[in-house]
């Protein structure tokens, strides 16, 4: 007969946020590789015009405050008192995956718009920077995840 298996021991708060640190290292490196790609190799001529800085702004703002607001209203919906340790990474999980996307998606946007234009890379190169910064400040860093978990357990 074979015996039950002990449950797994309880994620501590470090090893959550060491292992959103290494995808926040992962998602960001992937906007700074597309960036460079379209600027180097896609568009090697290209150059930042008023348009494309008054789009760049506008995502970048996109970026930084839908990723705050998509992550914040998916953990207040996730709170609850007396969540356990064990509760917390799949609420978590979902709500800093959400916060990406909604911080990473202005940025790719920002390289099709530049893409299509062939010359104007100012929505790239605004809304890649302000696309990082909302990842790592709002969505998955290190303070973004112990806010996350305090959120969650209040």
């Amino acid at each position: 007969m074979r015996t039950p298996a002990s449950p797994p021991p309880p994620v501590s708060d470090e090893q959550i946020i060491r292992t959103f640190t290494f995808i926040t290292i992962a998602f960001c490196s992937a906007l700074v590789l597309i960036s460079a790609l379209c600027v180097f190799v896609v568009v090697p001529h290209g150059s930042v015009r008023s348009r494309g800085v008054l789009i760049g702004v506008a995502l970048g703002l996109v970026s930084w405050f839908g990723s705050r607001w998509i992550t914040s209203s998916a953990l207040d919906r996730a709170a609850r008192p007396g969540l356990t340790d064990k509760g917390v990474a799949a609420p978590l999980g979902v709500a800093v995956f959400r916060g990406i996307a909604v911080a990473e998606a202005p940025a790719l946007v920002g390289f099709l718009l530049a893409v299509a234009d062939g010359v104007d890379v100012g929505p790239l190169v605004i809304a890649v920077p302000v696309g990082i910064v909302a990842i790592v400040l709002n969505a998955s860093g290190p303070a973004a995840i112990r806010r996350h978990l305090a959120q969650l357990r209040t």
